[in-house]
């Protein structure tokens, strides 16, 4: 799935519950950790990996947050980004990670 704002994330997520979240921090709308905060409500269980130049910043925020919450520093090629999804995955024991 695709939302193009923290909002319709939010609303997105609600509708279908899902295992793994990947956003950016800086997004139309309410931000990525604004985003994740509110799905932390309803989907707990779920693994966030948030994509940003803000690293250190949301490192310090999510830090005191999750141990399912992975942030990748920008610019992210797709060998790294395979790595954070692969290494979110085990986190949450899906098969296919």
């Amino acid at each position: 799935y695709f939302a193009t704002s923290g909002e319709e994330a939010v609303a997105l997520a609600r509708k279908t519950t899902p295992d793994m979240v990947i956003t950016d921090f800086l997004l139309p709308g309410i931000n990525g950790l604004d985003t994740i905060e509110l799905m932390k409500e309803f989907i707990p269980d779920c693994t966030y990996l948030m994509i940003t130049a803000h690293r250190d910043y949301c490192l310090d925020v999510v830090h005191e947050h999750s141990d399912s919450f992975f942030v990748a520093e920008k610019p992210i090629s797709l060998d790294m980004m395979i790595f954070y999804i692969k290494s979110a995955l085990k986190t949450i024991h899906l098969p296919y990670a």
